[in-house]
C-alpha cells in the first residue's frame, strides 16, 4: 500500500464473537484501514506479495479493462 493515510492489520479471529460458534484456531483476518472523505474518488488495489519475492512489477488495471 502507498500513499495517503493507510494502514494495514492483522486481526485475531480465533474466538468467535458468540459462545455458540466453534473457534477457529490460529485464524487470522488481513484488513486495511483509510481515512477517506465522503465524496472523495480513490482507488485502492492490493497485492499480496511473499517476503521471499523480491523483484516485483505488479500492474492494476482499472475495472473498466478487466
Amino acid at each position: 500500500m502507498s500513499g495517503g493515510d493507510t494502514a494495514f492489520e492483522i486481526f485475531e479471529i480465533e474466538k468467535p464473537p458468540q459462545d455458540y460458534d466453534a473457534p477457529n484456531p490460529g485464524a487470522k483476518m488481513l484488513g486495511f484501514k483509510l481515512n477517506l472523505n465522503p465524496e472523495s474518488d480513490r482507488r485502492i488495489a492490493v497485492a499480496l506479495i511473499p517476503g521471499s519475492v523480491t523483484d516485483v512489477e505488479i500492474e492494476f488495471p482499472e475495472m473498466k479493462d478487466w
